[in-house]
């Protein structure tokens, strides 16, 4: 049965969406520690459907999977673009790395497979937005503040990689200390401070 743009589940008569089954794939991989646990027939059952019933949806995994990718970098974008300042959009990110690691991995480190072709026109420089928005507050020409923005940002995703990944000798003893630290590099790097 199909009611607007959901259709009803015919075993357990749920109402699935587009939208909820990338709610449901976001939530299952923060459960399950990354992707490599997860698959269609585990997203259908989780939503109380027979996993064929996602096809009507997403032509396969793949696509979903980066639909779901899509999603959470947006829901990233919403979090650290709260306030307009680099200063504050590094903090946000780093704070959203740590309390969002699954999250986190799936948009910089899964293994999506080939971008589908429908979906290709979504991908644009990450840093664009920041970009867009220190030109309202900077004197640097577009093109400085892309090699700035991606230079210290690589420092920030390299220094979050650590710190997901374990490898950060002894740990991180303490979070805000580490945080603090890591946003001073960041914008000394911005900067071209030393």
């Amino acid at each position: 049965m199909t009611i607007g743009n959901q259709r009803s589940c015919r075993m357990h008569k749920k109402t699935i969406s587009q939208e909820k089954i990338i709610k449901t794939t976001l939530e299952m991989v923060q459960r399950k520690n990354g992707i490599r646990d997860i698959n269609l027939r585990k997203i259908a059952r989780e939503l109380g459907c027979a996993h064929t019933n996602l096809y009507n949806y997403f032509p396969n995994f793949n696509d979903l999977m980066w639909n779901a990718m899509f999603k959470a970098t947006e829901l990233m974008g919403e979090f650290i673009f709260e306030r307009q300042t680099l200063e504050s959009l590094i903090d946000r990110y780093i704070v959203y790395a740590y309390n969002n690691r699954e999250l986190y991995k799936l948009i910089w480190y899964e293994d999506l497979g080939e971008v589908p072709d429908n979906l290709k026109d979504r991908i644009s420089s990450p840093g664009r937005k920041t970009i867009r928005m220190l030109e309202k507050t900077t004197a640097f020409s577009e093109e400085a503040l892309e090699k700035r923005v991606n230079n210290a940002m690589s420092y920030v995703h390299g220094e979050i990689s650590f710190l997901l990944f374990g490898r950060r000798p002894g740990g991180i003893p303490d979070f805000n200390l580490w945080k603090k630290r890591v946003k001073r590099t960041a914008l000394s790097i911005f900067y071209d401070i030393e």
